[in-house]
């Protein structure tokens, strides 16, 4: 296996060398194969949701890498930036979801909006806090707002599948 470490090397190499001009589709099909399988394998060594966004990842290098060819480009421009342009003009938008993270910046802005000190505890275990009704509000909301992101981009790259450049 390669170390993390040496991963975007690694990719550079032999996405770019093997695939970098890929213009026949033969190539580009077995490119997107490769990512299909590497997020196949990914997928099934996650244990929870958390894993996903806490692992480091190879997909999103090999993503990355992906966007240095040319012929990627102009899909990514027309499906995937309307996308990513709605997720960051919305300038409240929040998706923390550690909730020791949550329960924190919830006692910091109960003491920004009061001048005073809060009286929850700061010591509170992650366990306790995720029993935490506000938190509980707070995590759900935010839950709901990843997944109606997720499905958006799901749905939008879906519904190009046919104007990939292969």
């Amino acid at each position: 296996l390669v170390q993390p470490e040496r991963m975007d090397n690694f990719l550079d190499t032999v996405i770019l060398t093997l695939f970098g001009d890929a213009f026949s589709p033969r190539e580009e099909f077995l490119i997107l194969g490769l990512y299909k399988l590497a997020i196949s394998q990914e997928m099934s060594q996650m244990k929870s949701v958390g894993d996903l966004l806490s692992v480091d990842s190879v997909v999103p290098k090999m993503i990355i890498t992906y966007n240095r060819r040319k012929q990627g480009h102009q899909f990514l421009k027309q499906v995937i930036a309307p996308i990513l342009d709605t997720v960051i003009n919305q300038a409240d938008l929040n998706l923390e979801l550690n909730p020791v993270t949550i329960y924190h910046t919830m006692i910091s802005d109960i003491e920004i909006q009061t001048g005073t000190k809060s009286n929850l505890n700061r010591n509170m275990k992650e366990d306790e806090i995720l029993e935490q009704p506000d938190v509980k509000r707070i995590l759900g909301q935010r839950i709901e707002k990843c997944t109606a992101i997720c499905e958006a981009f799901f749905r939008d790259v879906l519904a190009n599948v046919g104007r990939l450049p292969y």
